[in-house]
């Protein structure tokens, strides 16, 4: 994988597991993720009910390398692409409903960090809930997907509680990452949230893939 641009580095603890490879092989493997998410929302701000529809796809591009006992992930490239969100805003003083300019709403995410947990390696994966409304409505959030290891929690309620379907468990074996020139994983969940201010809920379909490379 040729190294260029800027690199964002992060390191990730996990001991013990797989024996080192023999001080001649010195391995490092290119990581990709691709995937699709789609969601809607019904959610009330103060006076305003939002309601939306959204689809896009996330492509993630890096890679991760053996540190003593440790793995360090780089990140080379990132994107959101094929956005479609449709969003309208009806006010509940006034009856007025309109519709959000198309580009307003843009979705970010991060691959933090990979780890190893027992005989596999977990992918941190985190996308930034949206805010809603404003000052004088006080802020709704559209919650997004991410994985076991960004769980995070919600007004004080775990992720992971409201995984309705699948799991969210970003992880790969880590043993094949030595003993195979490629590894592919497919991982999908849904979650769905009902809560003070609404409803919403969302589907990710996602690939990992990780290609073994000697330097």
């Amino acid at each position: 994988m040729r190294k260029t641009g800027l690199f964002f580095l992060l390191a990730g603890l996990c001991w013990g597991g797989v024996a080192d490879a023999p001080a001649h092989r010195k391995l490092w493997w290119p990581v990709t993720l691709t995937g699709e998410v789609n969601g809607t929302y019904d959610l009330r701000c103060g006076a305003l009910q939002f309601t939306g529809s959204y689809r896009f796809h996330l492509e993630w591009r890096g890679a991760m390398e053996r540190d003593n006992g440790d793995y360090i992930l780089y990140q080379d490239s990132q994107r959101i692409r094929d956005m479609a969100w449709r969003e309208f805003q009806y006010d509940l003083t006034t009856g007025r409903m309109q519709e959000t300019p198309p580009g307003h709403r843009e979705p970010g995410f991060k691959v933090g960090y990979v780890v190893r947990e027992g005989e596999a390696l977990a992918f941190a994966l985190e996308m930034t809930p949206l805010l809603l409304g404003g000052a004088d409505t006080g802020p709704c959030r559209v919650w997004l997907p991410r994985s076991a290891e960004n769980s995070g929690r919600m007004a004080g309620r775990p992720y992971r509680l409201d995984v309705i379907e699948g799991s969210n468990r970003l992880e790969i074996p880590e043993k094949p990452c030595y003993s195979q020139e490629s590894l592919e994983k497919t991982f999908t969940w849904t979650w769905r949230h009902r809560g003070p201010q609404g409803v919403q809920h969302h589907r990710i379909d996602l690939e990992l893939r990780v290609n073994r490379r000697e330097k």
